[in-house]
């Protein structure tokens, strides 16, 4: 691991964006009727909204001369988990 902050800020931030997603999947797993519907949306939608805070936090580490590369890194991670949790939802709509 390492010491810097940067690295530090972008993986909690990662690692929060994911419990939220598997939170909701998990809470629409043990709910019926309408709110297992709203669990199975909100769940891609706050992995999608992670990942496009993560490019703009990219972004601003860039014009500031920091770190940047750790963003996208966070911002490539959850765009493919969206991607996977998008897919995996969608039996739960379905449903």
């Amino acid at each position: 691991m390492t010491e810097d902050p940067t690295y530090r800020r972008a993986a909690t931030y990662t690692l929060g964006v994911l419990v939220a997603s598997i939170v909701c999947v998990l809470a629409a797993l043990l709910s019926d009727g309408w709110i297992r519907n709203i669990f199975a949306i909100a769940a891609p939608v706050i992995m999608f909204v992670g990942a496009l805070v993560a490019a703009l936090r990219t972004y601003r580490t860039w014009k500031h001369d920091g770190r940047w590369v750790v963003w996208q890194g966070a911002m490539w991670f959850l765009l493919t988990f969206f991607l996977v949790l998008l897919g995996s939802t969608y039996p739960l709509l379905a449903s």
